[in-house]
């Protein structure tokens, strides 16, 4: 009854991590806007919201985004 109770416990831990690593590995694969609190990652969450278009996203003002913070 132990081991039954044991190889249950372990096949539920392994399944619960299996499927953790899998959410991480999708998450890295979506958009590669980086960290999302960044001023980059905030252009980048307006221009999906607000623009409907299926363009490019300028260069110019992801680059103007700059990753520092003010002093």
């Amino acid at each position: 009854m132990h081991t039954k109770t044991f190889l249950s416990s372990c096949i539920l831990l392994v399944l619960l991590f299996s499927l953790s690593s899998f959410n991480v590995a999708v998450a890295r694969n979506g958009d590669k806007s980086g960290n999302p609190f960044t001023p980059k990652g905030y252009l980048i969450r307006y221009w999906n919201k607000h623009v409907s278009n299926e363009l490019p996203k300028p260069w110019f003002l992801l680059n103007k985004a700059s990753p520092l913070n003010a002093a």
